[in-house]
């Protein structure tokens, strides 16, 4: 009984032991599989369903990256290295970038590969190696050793270029409007006015769509492929008074650019008007201020004119009111003044010109 109870002692405590050993050994391959992954391992997330979401994992230039192989059949392509796959925690996954780009052996065609499930589809980029760049596909990220099993798990899907890329692809059109605004009168011939530059790193200028839309009628724009310049020509029509909203757009098939800038169109171009409140007669030493005439204009506003008298007598001045248009003499007549003065007011809307006089 002695020895039996001894036994049984020894028994529980070797169990014991067992399963500590059994639980140190079920914990250290993920530590072990942490710590020795290399280029070439097979890698996938502790937890996950056996079979399924196994990596291949590839460094390049010490950039960590995995390929997802589909499925089972396109594992064992690979040699079915069951044995050879380390579970790995999801941080550590995380330190390797999924690649969905890959080149066959031998071929320098590069393929997108689209995952569902258990198969996918496969799209060759018919793109050059500056605009795969562009698109922020580097070269170092697509897997050269897949199988052709794994290849052919995935049907062939359309070709993609710059144009159907689902991702930004290279640099856009840049439009760039020289004013903010522009001022004519109906009627007005308007010869190759500069509006806007257009520029592309990525695109020649002759591949450029360049479009001006909201122009005023009798208006039309061309575009310099030498200069990138865009200019507007023609003569304003009857009838386009108002404010027009110009957008100036630029497109290279793919990506486009556009700004905006304004065209105001007076009606017509009528001058200013001065209506003269007939002659003036003062006194020697007399001291006055006195509205001689007023100043209208039913296109420009009266802050906008330029309104000058001339041929006062001395020690007489003149001012305009922009708010109401008079225009006023002030001062003391000089004992010394002429008999008679021949007195001019200039009214100008900076288009046209009026002039009237009086005595």
């Amino acid at each position: 009984m002695f020895w039996r109870g001894r036994l049984a002692k020894v028994a529980l405590v070797s169990l014991a032991c067992l399963v500590v050993v059994v639980a140190v050994l079920a914990i250290r391959p993920t530590a072990e599989a942490q710590s020795t992954i290399s280029d070439g391992s097979f890698i996938r997330q502790a937890g996950t369903e056996p079979g399924r979401d196994i990596y291949h994992v590839f460094i390049v230039n010490g950039r960590q990256y995995k390929w997802l192989i589909i499925n089972p059949t396109a594992f064992c392509s690979y040699g079915c290295p069951w044995n050879q796959v380390h579970d790995v925690s999801e941080s550590v996954m995380d330190q390797y970038t999924t690649s969905a780009y890959a080149r066959r052996a031998g071929d320098s065609t590069v393929w997108y590969f689209i995952k569902s499930g258990d198969s996918g589809t496969r799209h060759r980029l018919n793109m050059t190696s500056a605009e795969r760049a562009a698109a922020g596909i580097a070269e170092t990220q697509v897997y050269l050793s897949i199988s052709m099993t794994d290849f052919n798990q995935y049907g062939r899907g359309s070709d993609l270029t710059c144009l159907n890329y689902p991702g930004s692809c290279g640099h856009e059109p840049v439009v760039t409007i020289r004013s903010s605004s522009l001022t004519y009168e109906e009627g007005t011939p308007v010869s190759s006015r500069w509006v806007a530059t257009v520029s592309d790193q990525d695109t020649s200028r002759s591949n450029l769509t360049v479009t001006v839309s909201g122009l005023p009628s009798g208006l039309r724009h061309s575009f310099s492929t030498s200069t990138g310049r865009v200019t507007i020509s023609g003569t304003l029509a009857s009838g386009t008074a108002g404010t027009h909203q110009v957008t100036v757009r630029a497109s290279d098939g793919r990506l486009s650019d556009d700004d905006t800038f304004r065209v105001r169109v007076r009606s017509g171009a009528s001058p200013p008007v001065i209506n003269v409140r007939g002659d003036q007669s003062f006194d020697a030493g007399q001291r006055l201020s006195s509205v001689v005439a007023n100043v209208s204009d039913q296109d420009t506003p009266l802050r906008n004119l330029d309104v000058t008298v001339r041929g006062l007598p001395r020690d007489l001045s003149y001012s305009f009111n922009h708010s109401n248009g008079q225009v006023t003499i002030s001062g003391t007549v000089s004992l010394s003044a002429p008999r008679s003065s021949r007195v001019t007011i200039t009214a100008n809307d900076r288009t046209t010109t009026a002039t009237e006089r009086f005595t």
